[in-house]
């Protein structure tokens, strides 16, 4: 058996296995969508490994059945992260699946064929030393297809980390990390996608060896679930995201029930406001109370949120938002990371505690990790922790 052809088959039956783990150990939404994908990318691999094993001659109408679902591997991609930061499913999903269902259309004179034909089509790719047009037209279409999707799952990545940087103080449990490095592996599919169908203008290659070898970096994509799976988790709360938005605090009961005049004159003040839910001569008075609450040491609560924040307040969630992006200039995340390197600062230059270590000192004052830490004392002052300890007068 050809050796690209033997790697790729193991790899199948490994996606397989992990398309059955990923059913069985989660039963939310978004890992049997995965799962999806993991099936769908496992079964379309298959293909091109029986045309370099010349398994095709034995079933000979397996041949091209795998070829459509590579269109379904975008739409999973996209609906998968729209699980994981929205926590729902896409509106009108199934229409996503709709190239798939057209391709299916057009390649059933194809499986309408006998076998022999189907036998004679695959050692026609054999011998043709340069791709035609149909193929070259597929495998364009594919690439697009595969690279639009990836580029609408990275925008929804991209929003959801601004999301839960202006509702949480600490970011490690609310990530997507693993996410981002599986956008990645897509992004390399695409590029092998790309480059192959660049090099068959200028070169003569095999179409079934083209195949095999984008089979071999799907593959690398379905190891790549398996390694994020279950080496790190992505653990994503849309739920509570949405709760730190969207909830808003107890409101008080009016005297009497609202006038007619009354509410418009409400709608007319907000309309003038436009996107601003603070009225002007409001904001010392909250800035003062948030300054308060810092010098309290708010700050230096590890699993501090934007919700919990409002409450201190007595103000909307988006209201603390409004104020710490308006007054502040930036988001709730970083705001208070950088009260809390504020007093990392101050602890570091405190000679009585010399003898703490500076990890010990930052999880002290609100940080979960080393890496988040560093990230942020750099950003806030230029230097490594370490630096800033050996710089600063005893």
């Amino acid at each position: 058996m050809n050796f690209l052809a033997a790697v790729i088959f193991a790899i199948a039956v490994q996606g397989f296995f992990l398309c059955y783990l990923l059913i069985n150990t989660n039963k939310g939404v978004a890992q049997r969508v995965l799962a999806a994908l993991v099936l769908a990318m496992s079964i379309a691999i298959l293909g091109p490994a029986m045309g370099l094993a010349g398994y095709y001659v034995l079933l000979p109408h397996f041949i091209r059945v795998g070829d459509p679902l590579v269109f379904v591997f975008g739409p999973l991609l996209f609906i998968y992260i729209c699980c994981l930061t929205r926590g729902q499913l896409p509106k009108k999903w199934l229409l996503h699946f709709l190239p798939f269902l057209l391709y299916v259309l057009y390649l059933l004179p194809f499986y309408a064929m006998s076998g022999d034909d189907k036998i004679a089509y695959v050692e026609r790719l054999f011998a043709d030393k340069t791709m035609n047009t149909e193929t070259m037209v597929v495998q364009f279409v594919r690439t697009v297809h595969v690279t639009i999707y990836m580029l609408a799952s990275l925008q929804l990545v991209v929003a959801f980390q601004k999301q839960i940087k202006d509702n949480f103080s600490n970011i490690e449990k609310v990530t997507l990390a693993t996410v981002s490095r599986l956008l990645k592996l897509f992004l390399a599919v695409a590029v092998v996608g790309t480059c192959t169908f660049i090099a068959s203008f200028f070169t003569s290659i095999n179409i079934v060896f083209i195949n095999g070898l984008i089979s071999l970096t799907v593959g690398i994509v379905i190891y790549g679930v398996a390694y994020a799976t279950w080496s790190r988790p992505a653990v994503v709360l849309p739920e509570q995201v949405e709760t730190m938005t969207d909830t808003p605090l107890p409101p008080e009961l009016p005297a009497k029930p609202a006038e007619p005049e009354e509410i418009q004159e409400v709608l007319q003040e907000e309309k003038e406001r436009t996107k601003h839910h603070i009225r002007d001569e409001d904001y010392p008075q909250l800035v003062t109370k948030l300054e308060e609450l810092v010098k309290e040491g708010l700050h230096l609560d590890n699993d501090l949120t934007l919700l919990q924040l409002a409450y201190r307040l007595h103000i909307q969630p988006y209201q603390a938002s409004e104020l710490i992006n308006r007054y502040y200039k930036g988001s709730f995340f970083d705001f208070i990371n950088s009260k809390r390197i504020q007093e990392v600062q101050k602890r570091l230059k405190d000679p009585e505690l010399a003898h703490f270590s500076v990890l010990g000192i930052a999880m002290d004052c609100g940080f979960n990790s080393k890496s988040s830490f560093n990230t942020a004392f750099k950003k806030f002052t230029g230097l490594t922790p370490t630096q800033f300890r050996e710089t600063t007068p005893a």
